[in-house]
């Protein structure tokens, strides 16, 4: 398996970056904390442009969150960096092979919809059925608020286990 949807960019070469590995088998980590995780990174890369920040601590804490939420076995890797005039962050971890058919249909209706449409009809479902958890809002936010470009790429791990990539771009300033 070797599915790339959205605007995924292999190779990239950080100018700067902040790496973080978490292994919640070795050390169990709450999704909620994600936020912590979120912050910090914000604050390491606020210097780069207006509202930079922000856009970090959002958009962060919602990788991270999916991540340890969502994931399976093994590590959760961040890296936040610049390229250029660009924010990146990437965060790769694992998740069931059963899975991917599932999250493929989700992320492929985010990039080939009108994020703004698709919104409400997210916000629609989620109140119809509220202990749904996989709406995507998180992403179309990104999409919508903060003009991101999302990216994501599905490897086979070992057989039983994907690996995910998903990687968040944002514009550091006016291009």
């Amino acid at each position: 398996m070797n599915i790339v949807i959205g605007d995924y960019r292999p190779g990239l070469e950080f100018d700067t970056r902040l790496d973080l590995t978490f292994h919640p088998e070795e050390f169990p980590v709450h999704w909620r904390r994600a936020a912590l995780t979120a912050d910090f990174a914000a604050s390491w890369f606020a210097q780069a442009g207006d509202g930079v920040g922000d856009a970090i601590s959002y958009a962060l804490n919602e990788l991270v969150e999916n991540a340890i939420k969502f994931g399976s076995t093994g590590r959760v890797q961040v890296i936040v960096g610049l390229v250029e005039s660009e924010l990146i962050m990437k965060v790769s971890n694992r998740l069931p092979v059963g899975d991917v058919p599932a999250l493929v249909a989700l992320l492929e209706e985010m990039v080939s919809e009108d994020p703004w449409e698709l919104i409400v009809r997210r916000v629609e479902a989620n109140a119809a059925d509220p202990t749904s958890s996989k709406s995507g809002l998180g992403f179309l936010t990104l999409l919508t608020d903060y003009d991101a470009r999302l990216g994501w790429h599905i490897v086979d791990a070992d057989g039983r286990h994907a690996c995910l990539h998903t990687l968040v771009c944002l514009k550091t300033q006016e291009g």
